[in-house]
């Protein structure tokens, strides 16, 4: 019975403007001025009332919208806002990045053990074979010029080399 007492005088306080009296009038019996002067004014409320929605919408968006912009703001200033976007970045990029990173970094390891090699058994260089300490007399020797199996030698170094950045590219870039 206690709980049946508010909602009854909700339901009072609520009624009137349901139980209202409306009067309703059929234009073709009023007067043609007075019929369009009706017309007129009741466009003119829907307008108004529409119009007043769009300003209270527009209001809302742009109050909801400086909030957000204010506390994003404010968010991404703090220690744990810079660690969120840390977070959402590597997120999106860290794979990527890390792919890139293994990939660009064996290229670059391979290259170097490539152009080694390739310095080391295809270039004709010289050697100091022996050195007399006491006449300071030194014998070199030149390595590398017999040009016989220079071409098998070049081939398998240029393969190597297109596998070798073929397999960073993938691993970069796939």
């Amino acid at each position: 019975m206690k709980k049946i007492v508010p909602v009854m005088l909700i339901l009072a306080a609520l009624s009137p403007p349901v139980f209202a009296d409306k009067i309703t009038v059929d234009t073709d019996d009023l007067p043609k001025e007075l019929a369009q002067k009706v017309a007129r004014v009741a466009a003119e409320s829907k307008r108004n009332s529409w119009e007043g929605i769009g300003k209270e919408v527009g209001t809302a968006v742009n109050e909801a919208l400086g909030a957000v912009v204010t506390n994003a703001d404010k968010f991404g200033k703090s220690e744990v806002g810079r660690f969120t976007m840390f977070l959402v970045v590597w997120k999106i990029f860290g794979k990527d990045a890390l792919r890139f990173i293994a990939g660009f970094t064996l290229v670059l390891i391979a290259f170097g053990m490539i152009l080694y090699s390739y310095r080391n058994t295809m270039i004709p260089r010289r050697v100091l074979v022996s050195r007399n300490k006491a006449t300071k007399e030194e014998k070199w020797q030149i390595v590398n010029e017999d040009p016989r199996d220079i071409g098998a030698s070049r081939f398998l170094h240029a393969f190597v080399l297109v596998v070798v950045f073929g397999i960073g590219s993938i691993v970069m870039f796939a």
